[in-house]
């Protein structure tokens, strides 16, 4: 949806999960907004080629709709309707540092291809 071109920040479950763990063993930090480790911005594009390239499959062909069509089809089916107040995240570029709260739960992103291999690897064992 929106500009498969777009760079977009991707969060890790598992470096979602240590940052909270992390941030629970802090002092009070009410003040502080805390992000998870993110690695750096992809495309969808790059996305979808990285997992492709994973399961050892060719880069797909990648295209994406706007928010008429979304809405249009969530009249049949709820939860994609529910997509169309995404949108804004994928049709400009949304995304952002987590270096400060690395420094301060002492943490880093896990590597992107060690992300995906491990996502794919948990997948097709499921």
């Amino acid at each position: 949806m929106g500009d498969a071109d777009q760079p977009h920040s991707w969060t890790y479950l598992p470096d979602l999960a240590a940052a909270m763990i992390a941030a629970a063993d802090l002092p009070a930090q009410a003040d502080r907004i805390l992000l998870a480790p993110t690695a750096a911005p992809r495309t969808q594009r790059e996305v979808a080629t990285d997992y492709a390239i994973a399961v050892g499959r060719p880069a797909p062909k990648v295209s994406t709709f706007g928010p008429r069509l979304i809405r249009l089809v969530g009249r049949v089916h709820r939860e994609t309707g529910g997509l169309a107040e995404m949108v804004e995240q994928f049709d400009r570029p949304f995304t952002m540092d987590s270096s400060a709260s690395e420094d301060l739960l002492g943490l880093t992103p896990t590597p992107w291809d060690v992300a995906v291999k491990a996502t794919v690897a948990d997948f097709l064992d499921a």
